[in-house]
């Protein structure tokens, strides 16, 4: 794996950790408020948090591991798509779900890296 897509995996990973934290801060009404308005079940809420900081140690090990990284930036894509479309369909601007847009591409991103950093394949 090259430089570029390790950096791309650790600043993916460092992103979503700065974002967990940075939910921590926000008083939990005005976070439940907000994910109520985006209709993400109460169900989910718990999970969100623990998503991003298996996903930020499973990049950051995939340096390592291609293939854990390749499934964990996959698994990311997914999630990413899932924001993208609560916030489509919460009529929100496209402005306000970019953020999720650019982290999807960045785990699409670091997907193709792993799958081809030619210990990944099978």
């Amino acid at each position: 794996m090259g430089e570029w897509p390790r950096r791309l995996a650790v600043g993916l990973a460092a992103a979503q950790l700065a974002d967990v934290v940075g939910n921590a801060l926000v008083p939990r009404a005005a976070l439940d408020e907000h994910l109520d308005r985006l209709g993400v079940p109460e169900r989910l809420r718990l999970a969100l948090p623990v998503i991003k900081i298996a996903g930020s140690a499973g990049l950051v090990v995939g340096i390592k591991a291609p293939r854990l990284g390749a499934v964990t930036a996959a698994c990311l894509v997914g999630y990413y798509a899932a924001a993208v479309a609560f916030h489509a369909d919460a009529g929100d601007s496209p402005v306000v779900w970019l953020p999720a847009l650019a982290f999807g591409a960045a785990a699409a991103t670091a997907f193709v890296a792993f799958s081809t950093s030619g210990t990944a394949a099978a």
